[in-house]
């Protein structure tokens, strides 16, 4: 087992994409009876790791099952044409808003491409690479998908993307929240355990949504989380909690720059104070050297997102 990858005893793995830098994004391998599912797959420039991890568990590229995409943003689902290629009896199941875009990644790509230029979306995210239509599986809300005797149950949740959805793991009591419980990086535990900060990228984020996105997650009564952003998370009502008073006051930030000259620059410039404040009450170290070295363009994505809301809604 590489020591990018954690299992524990319900079989599940903790995959490290790599992408942009260690334990910031996240492939879940789920294991049972020999046969396996991802829950999010990242790039095509990571493939080869998700590979590697089958083999690291004695599986075979056949005995993958499923692909789980809990929303189509391309850190979690550019690798997915690749991918599936390479695993002939999987099945990508993926929400009903978002089947389309794998089915014909175009509109992603140049939305993507507009924000981060071609050389910088080449050297992200690589090739991305349709999907056969007969190769997708589209859920309704709340269905039932079974991993051998595994039981997963797949719930819409639209707060940080209207394509969104996290899946309930029966076996292990756990949720895979996708982006929807935020994003939380071990560089800032500390003594009062982990955070989680809201993910508000655009254009569809949705407060009321994600309120009702994290008391859905809540209300399965998980005694774990895995995040996209970045693995496996405890203390659940307490995160939860946070999440909640941060999406209120994310949204104070953003109204309250609403009049300022150039909207978009003063909400990130009052949105990073803001979680420095609350870095620092959380009992966080270095925090000046974490934010620029960490989360510096999630903090410039979640302004973005705010400010596109503004604009909609105001």
């Amino acid at each position: 087992m590489s020591k990018q990858n954690i299992i524990n005893d319900n079989g599940i793995i903790t995959v490290d994409t790599n992408f942009v830098r260690p334990q910031y994004n996240a492939s879940h391998l789920i294991l049972q009876n020999g046969e396996a599912a991802f829950i999010d797959v990242g790039t095509s420039n990571n493939v080869n790791i998700l590979e590697n991890s089958l083999r690291e568990n004695n599986l075979d590229n056949a005995d993958v099952k499923y692909i789980f995409l809990t929303h189509v943003h391309l850190d979690h689902a550019g690798g997915a044409g690749k991918l599936i290629k390479l695993l002939p009896n999987a099945k990508l199941v993926v929400h009903p808003k978002g089947a389309e875009h794998m089915i014909n990644p175009s509109k992603l790509i140049e939305s993507s491409v507009r924000v981060y230029g071609k050389n910088l979306f080449d050297h992200l995210f690589g090739e991305i690479i349709p999907i056969d239509e007969k190769r997708i599986f589209v859920p309704s809300d709340k269905d039932e998908i079974y991993l051998s005797d595994r039981r997963f149950e797949l719930f819409f949740t639209e707060g940080h993307a209207k394509h969104h959805y996290c899946i309930f793991d029966e076996i292990s009591n756990s949720v895979f929240s996708g982006d929807n419980f935020g994003m939380s990086f071990r560089e800032f535990d500390s003594i009062n355990g982990k955070i989680s900060i809201p993910i508000t990228s655009p254009n569809q984020f949705d407060p009321d949504e994600a309120h009702n996105s994290i008391d859905s997650i809540i209300g399965y009564r998980p005694k774990y989380i895995y995040a996209a952003h970045f693995g496996q998370l405890d203390e659940i009502e307490k995160i939860g909690a946070v999440l909640h008073k941060f999406i209120d006051e994310f949204v104070d930030i953003a109204e309250k720059n609403a009049n300022e000259e150039d909207t978009l620059q003063s909400i990130h410039s009052s949105l990073q104070e803001h979680i420095k404040n609350k870095l620092f009450e959380h009992g966080c170290s270095n925090i000046e050297e974490k934010l620029n070295n960490f989360i510096q363009t999630d903090l410039y994505v979640n302004a973005a997102g705010l400010n596109y809301w503004l604009s909609k809604n105001h």
